[in-house]
């Protein structure tokens, strides 16, 4: 297997839009709410913004189990759903994976902002300290002229 650097970029996002597109037919067909697929790809692209802009200040945030399992009950909850418009026995279970989907999205969105939160609240204050220091650098070298 062979890593790449273009695929280390391309392959979230490709997750993110096969997932996306699997629920976008899914609300097409009327096998489930639009409300929640709006939260669930929401989510994907909340965070992949996060991400994105955490990237740019020098720092990544890491999937966190919760993300990854949320990934593994979107499959399996999508799977389960198209099996369901023709095995109608499976709709509770579906609709039990719809709703894990939807409650892991909003927790795992919830941690990877705090995790966000933190690391950009160190930063700002890092700066902050670092501009203080820089005032107080050249008030003392204009004191001392």
């Amino acid at each position: 297997m062979q890593v790449t650097t273009l695929g280390i970029l391309l392959d979230p996002i490709a997750d993110k839009l096969l997932i996306s597109a699997a629920f976008v037919s899914l609300v097409d067909m009327h096998l489930v709410p639009a409300w929640m697929v709006v939260i669930i790809i929401g989510r994907e692209f909340t965070v992949l913004g996060l991400r994105n802009i955490a990237s740019a200040e020098g720092f990544t945030i890491e999937a966190s189990v919760l993300g990854k399992t949320k990934m593994v009950l979107q499959v399996c909850a999508v799977a389960v759903l198209i099996a369901g418009a023709r095995h109608p026995s499976l709709n509770l279970l579906a609709l039990f994976l719809l709703w894990l989907v939807v409650v892991s999205a909003l927790v795992s969105a919830a941690q990877y902002f705090l995790r966000f939160w933190g690391h950009v609240d160190d930063r700002i204050k890092q700066r902050r300290k670092l501009r203080m220091l820089e005032a107080r650098k050249k008030t003392g070298d204009a004191v001392s002229l």
